[in-house]
């Protein structure tokens, strides 16, 4: 199971590639054009998730908080999603997220049974860029 998020009205800086193009050339264009899809799987999107609403708990409602969590088609508009990608990018260059995957990663590797859910400060990053690219989005 995955969390597939795409841009409400995305940045885009060509036209997407033709139906005969190759698997490679679309991944280009959406790597070129990163607010049109983002993807992570259940592992990776609950603690992402997680540390955007505990950061962003003044930006979103309950209700966006809640349906993150779901694959229901929920929608974040475009300024709620540029104040996300701006409180993730001050954090990031802050260095706090850096400390925040230290401390998670430690947490994770303690822990009795092994806990799939990682959490990183690339997923951070791409979240982020993806944000301020989408024009709002959906969570799928």
């Amino acid at each position: 199971m995955g969390f597939d998020l795409s841009g409400v009205n995305p940045k885009m800086r060509y036209d997407e590639p033709s139906e005969d193009s190759t698997h490679e050339e679309y991944t280009e264009w959406l790597d070129d054009n990163p607010g049109v899809y983002f993807r992570n799987n259940v592992w990776w999107w609950r603690p992402l998730w997680d540390y955007v609403c505990d950061q962003c708990h003044d930006i979103l409602t309950e209700q966006d908080i809640a349906s993150g969590s779901y694959n229901d088609g929920h929608k974040i508009g475009k300024v709620k999603s540029l104040h996300i990608a701006r409180r993730l990018d001050k954090l990031l260059k802050q260095g706090e997220v850096s400390q925040y995957e230290i401390a998670y990663e430690e947490w994770r590797s303690s822990q009795d049974k092994d806990v799939p859910y990682p959490f990183n400060e690339d997923n951070v990053r791409r979240f982020s860029k993806f944000c301020r690219e989408s024009g709002g989005f959906y969570i799928c």
